[in-house]
């Protein structure tokens, strides 16, 4: 398929992820099944990097657009047939990536770009070399490269202002305005993190790292075998993959790959798990026997995990309010074969049930998982996240009844803002009483996990991308006195 063909499919799916409400995970699989007889596996994977590169800088490229009346240029028939803004839009993001190589690494160009005299050409030439067998496009040829040079000094603009900036915390509107205009984050989902520390006094180093897209992480089912074995299969299939910097059972697979059609994600060998949410089991360390509720189920992750660690001797009951997520739960047991996982319909949980420990994995804004989904950058906004952690207290208060006395709630979110995760907890401690902080170091400490600047006494941890190297997650561990 011919450069600017690619540039035009790109464009289509870029303009069907913005008007879509589902996730663009799941926009995308759908575009590439209804196109997989035009759209071939190495297309499709220039087509997915390049669309959601573009959605990740998103208010940066429209900037540039607007700023040097792109449309007015390339609005020719001749050039792009469908979505004409947004094959625009996937157009300057390609041109970046290819002049400005450090910032845009994650970008890989090489295999799309034309060969001439055995020297690739570049880009901008590529597309040229394209066009050059459409009639009449001598006059865009010439327009499609000054307009190359002028999104390079627009750019290189851009990163000028940044370097003259005085990156005053105290001035926090000027960061605004950085974050806003050159990482694409919009002011009112940074203005929503500044009470965490954390993030406000490393604000930069947090959004180039949301900025760039996440491995893929597994989890090594390690009653059944182990991560050498794992990773010595992985590279037979000459699949690159890695032992992960925290969790023990994790590896991590830089480039994507269809795991699940492998044998071995087939035989239970390993789950497809982000190594954050692989600690929230570590966190609850279980004892073999004990009764387990995984209140906020999903599709089962924690609970195969926890049956992991129970090595199935233990009874979990995993539920959720939303009955069609927990049919995934039953299809990846039988993966592994565990015999401790009990599905049960929400409405059908006992009253009087008490269980030893209680996990709320609760509903949340998923804003730690932007590297893997940017459009949430544009979709969350206060009153969403009011709204949410007003349902995720209800959820917690709940289901904290079903907490044995002397037994354990852990609550975890894959959320980066304080509003859903320690000033949920620190509102249910004070309406709550007979519950108490219990700390999460001898638990992580006895599977050698190290969280960097965690103490002895913290009962909540949140983890980044730019700090641990893995999605934004908070979890937190209490105990029914």
């Amino acid at each position: 398929m011919r450069l600017i063909n690619l540039i035009d499919n790109c464009g289509q799916l870029l303009n069907i992820i913005l008007k879509s409400p589902n996730s663009a995970d799941r926009t995308a699989e759908k575009f590439f099944r209804d196109k997989r007889k035009i759209i071939g596996s190495k297309e499709r994977k220039f087509v997915s990097q390049i669309v959601f590169a573009t959605i990740r800088n998103l208010i940066l490229i429209k900037n540039i657009s607007s700023t040097l009346e792109l449309e007015k240029y390339l609005y020719s028939p001749d050039v792009f047939i469908k979505s004409k803004k947004h094959s625009i839009m996937v157009l300057i993001q390609i041109l970046l990536a290819d002049s400005f190589h450090s910032d845009f690494n994650y970008i890989l160009l090489d295999e799309i770009k034309y060969i001439e005299n055995e020297k690739p050409l570049s880009i901008i030439e590529s597309i040229c070399a394209d066009l050059s067998a459409i009639q009449n496009t001598n006059i865009f040829n010439y327009v499609a490269k000054e307009l190359s040079k002028n999104i390079i000094n627009c750019f290189n603009l851009c990163k000028t202002s940044i370097k003259n900036t005085s990156l005053d915390y105290n001035n926090i509107s000027t960061n605004l305005d950085i974050l806003e205009n050159f990482y694409s984050f919009p002011k009112e989902f940074i203005t929503n993190l500044l009470a965490n520390k954390k993030i406000t006094n490393n604000i930069f180093d947090f959004a180039n790292a949301m900025n760039r897209p996440a491995n893929i992480c597994i989890r090594v089912n390690n009653f059944i075998t182990d991560i050498d074995n794992v990773i010595r299969i992985l590279k037979e299939q000459g699949i690159e993959s890695y032992k992960g910097n925290i969790s023990p059972n994790c590896i991590i697979i830089p480039e994507r790959r269809q795991l699940t059609k492998l044998n071995i994600y087939k035989n239970g060998y390993f789950t497809i798990q982000d190594e954050a949410s692989q600690l929230v089991g570590y966190s609850i360390n279980p004892n073999p026997n004990d009764y387990i509720l995984d209140a906020c189920a999903g599709a089962g992750g924690k609970s195969l995990h926890l049956a992991d660690l129970q090595k199935d001797k233990g009874k979990i009951t995993a539920t959720d309010i939303d009955f069609i997520k927990l049919k995934e739960v039953n299809k990846r047991t039988k993966l592994t074969n565990y015999k401790s996982i009990n599905v049960t319909a929400n409405n059908n949980l006992k009253n009087n049930k008490k269980y030893d420990i209680v996990l709320v994995d609760a509903p949340c804004s998923g804003s730690g998982t932007i590297r893997r989904d940017p459009m949430k950058k544009y979709s969350i906004n206060t009153k969403t996240i009011s709204k949410i952690a007003e349902k995720q207290l209800e959820i917690l208060t709940n289901y904290s009844k079903y907490v044995k006395q002397g037994g354990t709630l852990v609550y975890s979110t894959c959320s980066i803002f304080p509003q859903e995760n320690e000033d949920i907890v620190n509102k249910f401690l004070e309406n709550n009483t007979d519950f108490i902080p219990d700390a999460l170091y001898p638990h992580l400490n006895e599977h050698s996990i190290n969280i960097t600047n965690i103490t002895d006494t913290d009962f909540c941890i949140t983890l980044f991308p730019f700090i641990d190297n893995t999605d934004g997650f908070f979890i937190s561990r209490m105990r029914k006195e």
